[in-house]
């Protein structure tokens, strides 16, 4: 207990110091009490399979919203309730991640001062700008998507919610969180990286060739030019137009991934 309660004060002495200086805990030896109240042990089963849960609301939220933009697919209904919900929750982790005990090397620091200031210090501006709801906040200021005033601006300014695609490096940063616990093995941890970095690239180019065609379809109908005329991509040699959103968005991964994998 004696030594416990030095081991405090002096986590308590030294909070304004960078963690590596403070006292710390070592991991094998960290019961509860050698920690602020409160403070919740990385290792914990409900925290452990909340990190696996948000890693899996991380990937639906890097292919949903470029998926929702360039195709022009907004979310309603459930849809809508849901991704507030998944913001909400992003949210929340931002709570915890004040009150979770951190990792240096093999020991743990369990004082909530030194916790934040070194969260703060580091990943809260991306949780930060990755959270909040930018495109309902401008759909609340600027109208519906519907609205034919500001239709053609709520267009520009929902490019805010490319903000949420910060969450991949949210992503990469749990993987090295994973590796520093011993959850992961690093060449495993490697691979997956891997794989998801260029599922996402490829994901993105889809996203994006889509978009160029349409704004040179529009460029060119605004012009004057006969639909049946014009030489965009997507109404021309595939017709994507009269496709659904999702055989367009099928369309335009083919080509991305078949232009990322030969020569062209």
């Amino acid at each position: 207990m004696a030594k416990d309660m030095e081991a405090m004060a002096n986590i308590m002495a030294e909070g304004n110091k960078t963690p590596s200086s403070t006292a710390v805990v070592k991991v094998k030896n960290a019961p509860l009490r050698s920690m602020d109240w409160g403070v919740i042990h990385p290792l914990e089963p409900w925290r452990l399979a909340f990190d696996y849960f948000l890693m899996a609301l991380i990937v639906y939220s890097i292919i949903i919203v470029p998926y929702r933009l360039a195709f022009d697919v907004p979310a309603e209904g459930g849809w809508l309730a849901f991704e507030l919900i998944v913001d909400l929750l992003f949210l929340i982790d931002m709570g915890l991640n004040f009150n979770t005990a951190i990792f240096v090397g093999e020991d743990l620091i369990g004082h909530r001062k030194v916790i934040a200031v070194t969260y703060l210090r580091g990943w809260f501006v991306v949780d930060f700008l990755s959270t909040i709801p930018f495109d309902f906040i401008v759909d609340a200021i600027l109208g519906p998507a519907g609205s034919s005033a500001t239709g053609s601006d709520l267009k520009w300014f929902r490019l805010a919610r490319l903000l949420k695609l910060v969450r991949l490096a949210k992503l990469f940063k749990v993987f090295s969180k994973f590796e520093n616990e011993g959850r992961l093995h690093p060449a495993t941890s490697e691979l997956l990286q891997l794989s998801i970095a260029v599922g996402f690239l490829g994901h993105i180019l889809a996203c994006i060739w889509f978009m160029v065609g349409v704004a040179a379809l529009d460029a060119q109908l605004m012009r004057g030019i006969e639909p049946s005329q014009t030489q965009a991509w997507i109404s021309s040699s595939l017709n994507i137009t009269a496709l659904t959103p999702p055989e367009q968005y099928a369309a335009s991964l083919y080509w991305s991934f078949t232009t990322m994998t030969t020569l062209g």
